[in-house]
């Protein structure tokens, strides 16, 4: 869509435009995320195994991607990169080993 937007913009030769247009993109990307986060974290406030599962599947994905940028950082000698996605799988591995655990599964499974 954003591709759409930002060809038409071009052919108008308006260069405001295409800024304009990508901010409204942005917005509304960085809008439903919140949105999503919200109903997540909504799910977990109220244990809901729903928000808990759900939560498993993104960090999982979180961590893949996270050693993708990992084994990136490193096969290009970026130190700080490698910093950052060791601290994200940390927190990715944490949060799956914790929501794995026998009592707070039952947790999410009373309700």
């Amino acid at each position: 869509m954003l591709g759409a937007i930002l060809a038409r913009i071009s052919r108008l030769g308006d260069p405001a435009g295409i800024i304009v247009g990508t901010g409204m993109m942005l917005g509304v990307i960085i809008l439903a995320c919140a949105a999503l986060f919200a109903v997540l974290g909504f799910g977990l406030w109220n244990l809901r195994n729903w928000g808990r599962v759900t939560t498993i599947v993104l960090c999982v994905l979180g961590a893949v991607g996270a050693s993708i940028g990992f084994m990136w950082a490193l096969l290009h000698l970026r130190i700080f990169g490698v910093m950052v996605s060791s601290v994200r799988i940390s927190i990715d591995l944490f949060v799956l080993w914790y929501l794995s655990q026998v009592h707070v599964r039952r947790a999410f499974s009373d309700f």
